[in-house]
């Protein structure tokens, strides 16, 4: 017969933002179905039990905090609840002490490689970009279970960075969403890229923070940023085709 174990149950709230562990001894007795036990918690929950004994909260602190689509978590994050007009830091690691290497905005879709408590806080690392090759630390309140959006593009179009330089061609990798929602990653040089993020068909904000305005010319987003940078961006980058 077991005299005790410890049960932990990981909780999800609606809609998915982040996930919060939570650990209660429980009495079992013989014979108890794990049916019996989940129908005792209330809640959205999953259950694992650990029936090897009493837990203790030095073998609690060593249970896997990670979610990789195969042990708690989804495959993608999408990016969710961030203000409006703002983006989301992606960081060099997990919680707020880290560099900030890039950013996100509501809509994003990216690769879930796994998540860490930093304090009482969730970090995931994330991937995204036309071939995942961008990773780093978002904060786990910010994400929300998605879908791979698998229209993806890469090319060239024209960009300056510096004030009276003329326009040359920059590579680009872009990821579409539907009605105009695509993120667009510019390289600028020196391993550098430029995160530019449209919203229904306007571009709204970039990784830096710099002001961003911008005209349309036919087909053609002439855009500038910072009141230097200027950046020529066909609607078929955003929208397709």
């Amino acid at each position: 017969m077991i005299a005790s174990s410890v049960l932990i149950f990981t909780c999800f709230a609606q809609p998915l933002l982040a996930q919060s562990l939570c650990e209660e001894p429980l009495d079992l007795t013989a014979g108890q179905s794990a049916a019996a036990v989940e129908s005792s918690i209330t809640g959205d929950c999953g259950l694992t039990v650990n029936v090897g004994g009493e837990g203790t909260p030095e073998s609690m602190a060593q249970a896997p905090d990670f979610a990789d689509g195969l042990s708690g978590g989804p495959d993608y994050w999408e990016v969710t609840d961030v203000p409006a007009g703002d983006i989301l830091n992606v960081r060099a690691g997990p919680g707020t002490a880290n560099e900030i290497i890039g950013a996100l905005a509501n809509g994003d879709i990216v690769a879930n490689r796994g998540c860490a408590m930093v304090g009482r806080s969730r970090w995931c690392q994330i991937e995204t970009g036309a071939e995942m090759t961008f990773t780093g630390w978002v904060s786990g309140r910010y994400l929300r279970e998605g879908y791979p959006d698998l229209d993806q593009a890469t090319g060239r179009l024209p960009c300056s960075t510096s004030i009276g330089q003329p326009t040359r061609p920059c590579d680009f990798r872009v990821t579409r969403g539907p009605a105009g929602f695509a993120s667009v990653w510019v390289t600028i040089g020196e391993g550098r890229e430029r995160f530019i993020a449209f919203r229904e068909g306007e571009p709204i904000t970039s990784e830096a923070g710099l002001d961003v305005r911008y005209e349309k010319s036919g087909d053609l987003y002439l855009i500038r940023m910072g009141g230097k940078e200027r950046y020529e961006i066909p609607e078929a980058v955003v929208f397709g085709g």
